[in-house]
């Protein structure tokens, strides 16, 4: 059901562009934030899948607690080509709503999170740091058609 609001946002969307398929792929705990034995109990492998086009996404993965969270907004991330036409490296900047568990029961809550991406052809590992939980959250972005 959460997934059907995404695609129908995608849908209205120009048709010349990709649709991108997310898949989160691990979520870093900072030691200087977190004890050994705090960070033992984290999950750090955030299973889950996402949906985008033309920057617009939205996101549910499994948080740090092992429950449901929620991501939906957009990313500007340009992009440079230093080494050839298949190799790309952006730094950014997404927009986006949350809903977590573990603040205010799932009640949304806006942000605004950096974006690093480095790219092959149609793939590209992507990341943020999270500042206040002092998390660095990483995912594939497949670029499907």
């Amino acid at each position: 059901m959460r997934l059907l609001a995404a695609l129908l946002l995608l849908s209205s969307a120009p048709a010349a562009a990709a649709v991108d398929l997310y898949a989160p792929v691990y979520t870093y705990h900072m030691p200087y934030a977190y004890s050994p034995a705090l960070r033992r109990t984290y999950n750090d492998v955030p299973l889950g899948v996402g949906l985008g086009k033309d920057g617009v996404f939205a996101m549910e993965f499994v948080d740090s607690h092992d429950r449901p969270q929620y991501n939906a907004g957009y990313a500007l991330l340009p992009t440079w080509r230093p080494f050839g036409k298949d190799v790309a490296l952006g730094a950014g900047l997404a927009g986006l709503i949350i809903a977590r568990s573990d603040i205010r029961r799932y009640t949304p809550f806006p942000a605004v999170l950096p974006l690093g991406s480095v790219a092959y052809r149609g793939v590209a590992l992507q990341t943020t740091f999270i500042p206040g939980a002092n998390v660095v959250f990483t995912w594939l972005k497949l670029s499907l058609f």
